[in-house]
């Protein structure tokens, strides 16, 4: 019959030059899936158990499953993996790293119901906004909802969200990443109509009449002495 894969676990590699006979990942009928730096995400089924995982030419290396440290059954850095869906597998072959903290913060009047906060891409983590305890390398993904805003800051430095709207953050040491609400600038969009017979100045200081917003082209113009901003 069909080979359902429907489960996903994932494999990250620090720096596969650090074996320098190559790798294997063998499911259990001895099939083969390349690898890469960083994230491998695996689809599976229960059949494909157990997993090996090897590198060659390396001595040792630090394993961890699900943020638990665990050792090789062949000895070295080769390895058998039983996996279940939504398991992470970090393996380190440049260095032995320690466990850091990435705490996550909620300002004023954000609602964490509209944030998805997602770890190694596919970990949803629900109470978000706390202590979490991440490996050097973690990917840590922060999107709001469709119709919701919200500004985000890693040790207090503004990062900018990618075209999803996403905002993705890697963890390389303890890190405070602070979600909340864009400040209110003041300056408003206005209703034209109630408008039309004010005087409409452009940021020179010129006048351009008592003219309906709608026939401005878009920019800043200065109306009864306030700023106003016509899109």
């Amino acid at each position: 019959g069909t080979i359902d894969r429907n489960k996903t676990a994932v494999i990250y590699i620090d720096d596969l030059s650090k074996a320098p006979y190559g790798n294997s990942l063998n499911r259990a009928d001895n099939s083969n899936i390349d690898l890469v730096n960083g994230y491998n995400e695996i689809k599976f089924y229960d059949g494909d158990n157990p997993f090996r995982l090897s590198f060659y030419g390396v001595e040792s290396a630090t394993a961890y499953k699900n943020n638990e440290t665990f050792s090789g059954v062949y000895g070295g850095a080769s390895y058998e993996l039983s996996l279940t869906d939504g398991d992470v597998i970090k393996i380190f072959l440049a260095s032995n790293p320690e466990m850091l903290e990435a705490e996550l913060t909620a300002g004023d009047g954000v609602d964490a119901s509209k944030v998805a906060v997602t770890m190694d891409r596919i970990v949803t983590v629900t109470d978000w906004a706390g202590k979490h305890n991440t490996l050097p390398g973690t990917e840590i993904s922060i999107k709001p909802a469709d119709d919701y805003d919200i500004c985000v800051a890693v040790d207090g430095e503004n990062v900018t969200a990618d075209a999803d709207g996403a905002f993705t953050v890697i963890v390389s040491k303890n890190t405070t990443i602070a979600v909340s609400l864009p400040v209110e600038t003041g300056i408003n969009a206005v209703d034209a109509e109630k408008l039309d017979n004010a005087g409409v100045y452009n940021m020179q200081g010129v006048r351009v009449g008592n003219a309906d917003m709608k026939q401005l082209p878009a920019g800043v113009y200065i109306i009864n002495g306030k700023k106003v901003v016509k899109r």
